[in-house]
């Protein structure tokens, strides 16, 4: 029987494993598009596959209390689920995984700007407006510092679109998250995600391409979906549990810096100093603008 403190120590470690997970997802995801993968594809196979894990984990229960939910449930499974993840892998095409990773770390700021625009009961503070400046500079850094003009800035713009859909999923997701368990709602954006990405995922299939992936794609494939989505959705659950939801969700902002680190052990994506630099500053401020906003979410 583990003591209080062991606990914590214990949730600690575990969120340390769940940050390195995710840090290492987007270099997954950029592995399998750079093989030529479609979007639409690499998430209708993720979805596919965590559904069904959290069917296993969670199947009391298949449907909402009502159809005002059940619609509710379909807007989170486009912007936390098919829009988001298309969105992600699509910018991934055209930026590195480094950049997307970073830029991605910012959608607590998007959804704190959002809140205070549409709810009544969130309240901005001046570290709000600093943090989203300093954080601005620091993409700017990463584009534009000594580098000609090139497509990279599409992938960028598409990482910051993502940032919205899921800022969208957060104030989305207020009202649901009291009424339902954490596994009914994620198994519902899974199923809605893979709902409306399925056509768009059909069209664009090459069962060829699937059935000629290497081993280590397939591994990748598999890794987002039962490791980096199901098993971490399962640890952070813990996580929040034994450390507290702030102390956890202040760890999320170092999943970057582990991406930029398997990026460049394992993709080889190359390390400017504008992009360090200009990264360090997106982290900070995007922390310093997690810190400023009344949060009664």
């Amino acid at each position: 029987m583990l003591s209080k403190q062991n606990h914590k120590s214990l949730g600690y470690i575990v969120a340390l494993v769940v940050v390195l997970i995710w840090g290492s997802s987007y270099v997954c995801s950029k592995v399998l598009v750079s093989y030529g993968l479609d979007p639409y594809v690499i998430y209708c196979g993720r979805a596919l596959m965590s559904y069904i894990c959290l069917v296993f984990l969670s199947h009391s229960s298949f449907f909402s209390q009502s159809w005002k939910d059940e619609l509710l449930f379909l807007s989170l499974g486009l912007s936390g689920g098919s829009v988001y993840y298309v969105l992600e892998n699509t910018s991934l095409i055209y930026s590195t995984a480094s950049n997307v990773s970073f830029i991605i770390c910012s959608t607590p700021m998007v959804s704190s700007f959002l809140a205070v625009l549409f709810l009544k009961d969130v309240k901005a503070k001046p570290q709000l407006f600093a943090g989203a400046f300093i954080a601005v500079a620091g993409l700017a850094v990463v584009e534009f510092y000594g580098k000609s003009f090139s497509m990279h800035w599409l992938g960028d713009v598409l990482a910051i679109a993502a940032c919205f859909s899921w800022a969208i999923y957060t104030l989305l997701i207020r009202g649901l998250s009291s009424k339902y368990d954490v596994f009914f709602i994620n198994r519902k954006v899974f199923f809605y995600g893979l709902i409306t990405v399925s056509p768009f995922a059909l069209c664009n299939l090459n069962l060829d391409q699937i059935q000629s992936l290497p081993f280590s794609h397939v591994f990748c494939w598999v890794y987002l979906a039962l490791i980096s989505s199901c098993a971490c959705f399962l640890a952070w659950t813990y996580v929040v549990k034994t450390i507290g939801v702030l102390k956890a969700s202040n760890l999320i902002y170092f999943n970057p810096v582990a991406t930029m680190f398997f990026a460049y052990f394992i993709i080889n994506e190359p390390l400017s100093i504008s992009t360090v630099l200009g990264s360090c500053l997106i982290l900070f401020g995007v922390m310093l603008a997690a810190k400023g906003n009344t949060e009664q979410m």
